[in-house]
């Protein structure tokens, strides 16, 4: 038989071993691998600078951790991605190697007002959680989109309007009404409108 073992941070190490019975033991040692403070610097391809930036670094479909403003992050030499968030602006995802101490550049688009466009990268983003925000009607739209359409139910999950909501611009379908879909989570307004 042929052996493979992985563990984030550590490099992976393969061995051929004979396996004669059940309950046999074959011992692979795996090698830490090299650490480095990684840091993001954010900017917009037009106009000011976000404010209130959190980038989320993933290691394949695992997330690792996510920053703010100008924290920093210790990551392992390795491959990864990151979605880079702001409000008013578009979620960027994009991948990055890291092998020394360094700051990755990331340049955020500015949403286009009334775009209408499903933005549902606040529950893709952070799909195992329990609760999710919502701030804006691109936000509010995909939350439809989700329930409506993809069949999400939140069930067990809260749902937290976390800023007053304009959706004059928004083609509004109410939620679960379509194909049989529902929504089975708490959605909490907060004492927005």
């Amino acid at each position: 038989y042929s052996i493979t073992a992985e563990k984030y941070g550590y490099r992976s190490a393969s061995e051929d071993a004979e396996i004669s019975f059940a309950g046999s033991e074959k011992e692979i040692t795996l090698v830490k691998l090299p650490e480095y403070e990684t840091g993001f610097n954010v900017t917009a391809t037009e106009g000011d600078a976000p404010a209130d930036v959190t980038v989320s670094v993933y290691y394949g479909e695992r997330l690792i951790g996510t920053v703010s403003g100008d924290e920093t992050i210790i990551l392992s030499e390795g491959s990864y991605t990151y979605a880079a968030k702001a409000k008013g602006f578009e979620t960027k995802r994009d991948s990055f190697e890291v092998n020394s101490q360094a700051f990755v550049g990331i340049a955020l688009t500015p949403k286009q007002a009334g775009s209408n466009i499903p933005d549902t990268d606040w529950y893709y983003d952070n799909e195992y959680s329990d609760i999710y925000y919502i701030e804006t009607a691109e936000e509010l739209h995909g939350f439809e989109q989700l329930v409506n359409i993809e069949g999400v139910d939140f069930s067990g999950k809260t749902v937290k309007v976390a800023d007053n909501i304009d959706i004059t611009d928004i083609e509004w379908t109410p939620v679960g009404i379509w194909n049989g879909t529902h929504f089975s989570g708490t959605f909490d307004g907060d004492g927005h409108v």
